[in-house]
């Protein structure tokens, strides 16, 4: 027995001694790979001598798979470290580059024309065009390079806008919605811009209709965008407008609307400024730097005496005009609140504030008023009411009016007093 213990012992010793050589052969291949890093082809040279070695090696199977494993696990890192870094160079190359009004008015299809100006409509995206034919200046209800834009917002991060901010500057359209659940009594605290909508288009000889679906809030309405003989006449019917559940208890009911908001949005870039109904009319320059300040937003003709305030006003201006217009260069774009502008504000912004990067103005119209009470004197039991009884002004609507200056130098504000001057005449019978 002890003989047969020896004779095991000395075989077993054998054995060791003819795996030596072995072991340290696949040991100096896993070194000469690592050496070798810098080349890819040296690494895959390497593999396949120790992948021959295994196979011509039997006795060896378990430390060649072994050495072939470690290698494999350090090349997939090393190849997923290189291409992470391939993505990364791949992502800055396939940023989205910036168009010209020719490009995109090529994504367009057009809807209708007159002698004067022309309607095209990029359902994709969107957004419309206004173009002048005497002028060649197109206006679109949405920047065309919103995606491609690199405006630093953030100076303190170094950052430009956020995806989200940039969808809410393409879309056509936003909504406010009052919720009437008991435990919310709240207005929504910023629009519902058309990207949270499903958008329907239809064509027709005069323009287009939109119809919006806020699924989630409940409300449907269509919007009308009509090609007239000098403007865009863009309106939402009150009967046109689809409310799932107004019930006092759990129900939701639209507030406010915005008709293109960034209608003729000037980039960071641009020269030129807007035109606000403050008084007797004021001018806010684009990319002025005042992004600290809080935005323009003013009611037209004055605020609901009805609703009781509870912060002191911003010293302003009553607004007793319902227009507003944009300018750059030689040409401008002059809207009216032609229909609902008893419960109309006026809003302007410049590049930087709201953590966006445009110079725009717009209309909001209010389609039922609402008002806080605080049933213990402190801010944590105010109870918001919101008018009843269905909306009562029968339309909503806004008129653009492109405007060019007869030769070719910078437009005038009072070129743009003209424009609403000779509409108050034409259909407010001014005299």
């Amino acid at each position: 027995m002890h003989n047969k213990s020896y004779k095991k012992a000395v075989v077993f010793a054998i054995c060791l001694t003819m795996l030596m050589p072995l072991g340290s052969m696949v040991v100096s291949s896993t070194d000469e790979s690592s050496s070798q890093a810098d080349s890819s082809a040296a690494v895959k040279d390497t593999d396949s001598s120790v992948d021959s070695a295994a196979d011509d090696t039997s006795s060896a199977d378990a430390s060649d798979a072994a050495a072939t494993a470690d290698e494999s696990s350090d090349e997939a890192a090393e190849d997923s470290a290189a291409d992470e870094k391939t993505t990364t160079t791949a992502s800055k190359d396939d940023e989205v580059q910036p168009i010209t009004d020719e490009e995109a008015l090529a994504m367009c299809e057009k809807i209708t024309e007159n002698d004067k100006i022309a309607l095209y409509l990029d359902e994709e995206n969107e957004r419309l065009c206004l173009y002048v034919k005497a002028s060649g200046k197109y206006w679109w209800t949405s920047p065309i390079n919103v995606e491609a834009d690199q405006t630093i917002i953030d100076t303190v991060k170094g950052t430009a806008m956020k995806n989200a901010q940039r969808k809410q500057i393409a879309a056509s359209a936003a909504i406010r919605v009052g919720d009437l659940r008991q435990e919310k009594r709240t207005e929504s605290p910023a629009p519902v811009y058309s990207n949270k909508a499903k958008v329907k288009w239809e064509k027709n000889s005069d323009g287009v209709v939109a119809t919006y679906n806020y699924v989630s809030d409940g409300v449907k309405l269509k919007i009308h965008y009509v090609l007239e003989d000098d403007n865009l006449y863009v309106y939402c019917d009150s009967d046109e407008i689809e409310e799932k559940n107004t019930s006092q208890v759990d129900g939701k009911v639209l507030t406010k609307i915005e008709f293109c908001p960034n209608f003729g949005a000037a980039d960071s870039t641009a020269t030129g400024y807007m035109i606000v109904p403050d008084g007797s009319g004021a001018v806010i320059n684009y990319n002025n730097g005042k992004t600290e300040y809080a935005d323009y937003n003013q009611q037209v003709f004055g605020r609901d005496y009805t609703a009781v305030p509870i912060t002191a006003p911003r010293t302003t201006q009553q607004a007793y005009m319902p227009v507003l217009a944009t300018v750059s260069g030689s040409s401008g774009l002059v809207c009216v609140a032609s229909d609902g502008e008893s419960n109309v504000y006026a809003h302007a912004q410049v590049c930087g504030q709201e953590k966006q990067a445009y110079n725009t103005c717009y209309f909001e119209f209010e389609t039922r008023s609402s008002d806080s009470f605080f049933m213990s004197g402190d801010n944590s039991n105010k109870i918001t009411v919101f008018e009843k009884n269905g909306i009562k002004t029968e339309r909503f609507g806004v008129r653009y009016y492109p405007v060019d200056s007869d030769n070719g130098e910078d437009l005038n504000y009072a070129d743009c007093a003209e424009v609403y001057r000779n509409y108050l005449i034409n259909n407010k019978g001014l005299t």
